[in-house]
């Protein structure tokens, strides 16, 4: 399974809609074509699944600035032991924990029901989402796809290098949360995309990704607005606008 930018720019818009409310999500799936959708709500965790005919989405909710328990579950940064290999941020398993049992099971319910292929399964999300779809990805049987937003570092080396499912990591410009995890022990899953001067880029190594944001800060830097892109460039609204017109360039 191959990057599809379709598909990044469909799973950016479902992450954004992931943070609405029960009653205006359902109205922004449905002007996208889904008619299924079901809502997992659990303390601090919350998720959408949605399907058509063809394929699957499961969009996990970011964190929320006002809500304190997503605070807290960003913040429990020691490792624990994953279910299948490695080892996993312990907020961000937690977090999946409290809505995994009830979603898998009606992942699988659907799957088999509607038969879609486990090809056409995939896990999105921004920020913690993001790191949320990554968890689920690494525990799901299935080979499916996840598409992340301004993800965090979620696992150790074993639990990067043995996720089944492909993962495209993207990156918009300057983002800084997905460096925000200390590096020591911690390491980003699957392949990075980088939206930034225009083009949206495949990372190939990461002297490739320090190459470009050097570039990149050079040119901020130019434009005095370095300090500011460090946050702005996070919130799922710019992905999902870049996205939209950043031209794609060895993907």
């Amino acid at each position: 399974m191959a990057f599809d930018i379709d598909k990044a720019r469909l799973c950016a818009k479902l992450a954004g809609i992931a943070y609405l409310n029960e009653k205006q999500a359902r109205t922004q799936f449905k002007l996208l074509g889904f008619k299924h959708i079901k809502f997992f709500d659990n303390g601090s965790s919350q998720a959408y699944v949605i399907h058509n005919l063809e394929s699957m989405y499961a969009a996990c909710r970011g964190t929320e600035i006002d809500q304190i328990q997503d605070l807290i579950q960003d913040g429990k940064f020691w490792p624990a032991r994953a279910q299948k290999q490695g080892r996993v941020h312990t907020g961000f398993a937690e977090s999946v924990d409290l809505i995994w049992t009830e979603m898998n099971a009606y992942l699988q319910l659907t799957a088999t029901k509607f038969n879609i292929k486990q090809s056409d399964i995939y896990f999105t999300g921004h920020s913690l989402g993001g790191a949320m779809a990554t968890v689920c990805a690494a525990r799901s049987d299935w080979v499916a796809n996840a598409y992340t937003y301004g993800g965090p570092r979620v696992g150790n080396r074993a639990f990067a290098k043995n996720v089944l499912s492909p993962i495209y990591r993207i990156r918009n410009e300057h983002d800084i949360v997905p460096s925000i995890v200390p590096p020591l022990g911690y390491y980003h899953s699957g392949v990075e995309y980088r939206l930034i001067n225009g083009k949206l880029h495949r990372i190939t190594g990461r002297w490739d990704s320090w190459k470009m944001q050097i570039r990149a800060s050079i040119a901020e830097l130019k434009k005095f607005q370095w300090i500011r892109s460090l946050y702005k460039d996070h919130g799922i609204d710019g992905y999902i606008e870049n996205l939209e017109t950043f031209e794609p360039d060895n993907c």
